[in-house]
């Protein structure tokens, strides 16, 4: 996103790190850039619209055109009542798609005479960028009023709530629990446990989070410590049932009375013993203990990003 956000300043744009979006405003027209690596686009969006309703058809129209004109390298231009949406395929520099976004509509502004509005309630008025929790939008005063009362009332009811550490707990269990049955059930069936580590690391943070109604950071290392135990728990419980039912393969349960604790007790030697076997535990485990890590680490990454915007309001333009 770096070399996205040089080439949008360098046009003259604002840029919020917190939820990666350009903004600018143009002859009191606000423009908004997302640009979205994920799905190798960019969307141009400016919040106005024709001060005659005849005019919306027209407005339309042209936008069409313009979308047919450029279609190796547009992917939409339409107009939703409220704002004006042009959305370009990703390419190394933006720059020429986002001028071309702009210095179109700003001919369709003094084309159709289209004025400043609210993006949320769409009435004519000056309007300003706002970054409103994980959401950038251009809007009048009135709407981001509306907006920062809520705002302010989350705030309040957030302080006046506190982590319900027994129930916090109690949800990692249950997560991490899903996700050890699930690898035991997979290793029964002989498959690897690629998504039963994903679950176990994914159930115990947000189990921990959902019970306990919030999430420190202290919950989320308890959370991971309590997902690792279960999983460790259910890769042995999966060895141990392997290794009894060679035992009773070879006929030796019977011959010697030995029982499943015995071939929990004998995992350790197994792995001394036999380094092939060694070799062919960790291959059946290590994919699904990388996708455990995997989870965890998105996680508690994503809570964090959250953490970051929630309950933010602020003026951008």
């Amino acid at each position: 996103m770096a070399k996205y956000k040089e080439q949008l300043q360098a046009m003259g744009f604002g840029y919020d790190d917190v939820t990666s979006v350009a903004y600018r405003k143009i002859n009191d027209i606000a423009f908004i850039v997302r640009v979205n690596p994920a799905s190798k686009e960019y969307n141009v969006t400016a919040a106005c619209r024709p001060h005659y309703d005849n005019s919306v058809g027209s407005l339309r129209t042209v936008l069409n055109q313009f979308a047919s004109q450029r279609r190796n390298i547009l992917k939409t231009a339409f107009f939703d009542g409220k704002q004006i949406h042009i959305c370009y395929q990703i390419t190394f520099d933006i720059l020429q798609g986002v001028n071309d976004a702009v210095n179109f509509i700003m001919y369709c502004v003094n084309q159709f005479e289209c004025v400043p509005c609210c993006s949320k309630c769409g009435k004519f008025d000056v309007v300003d960028v706002y970054s409103v929790e994980n959401s950038v939008s251009a809007l009048c005063a009135e709407c981001y009023g509306t907006l920062q009362s809520k705002i302010t009332e989350d705030i309040v009811r957030e302080s006046a709530t506190r982590t319900n550490y027994p129930m916090g707990i109690l949800g990692a269990i249950l997560g991490s629990l899903a996700g050890a049955v699930v690898w035991l059930l997979f290793s029964l069936m002989g498959f690897i446990g690629y998504i039963a580590g994903f679950i176990s690391g994914f159930g115990g943070i947000m189990g921990y989070k959902w019970l306990g109604k919030k999430i420190s950071t202290g919950g989320i290392v308890i959370s991971i410590i309590i997902s690792f135990v279960f999983l460790f728990l259910a890769m042995y419980l999966a060895v141990g049932i392997d290794l009894y039912n060679q035992f009773k393969a070879e006929g030796l349960v019977e011959l010697y009375g030995l029982t499943f604790k015995d071939a929990l007790d004998f995992i350790p030697d197994a792995v001394q013993l036999d380094s092939e076997y060694a070799g062919t535990l960790v291959y059946n485990n290590i994919f699904g203990v990388i996708t455990f890590i995997l989870s965890v680490v998105i996680c508690a990454a994503g809570l964090k990003s959250e953490s970051k915007v929630k309950n933010r309001s602020m003026k951008l333009t």
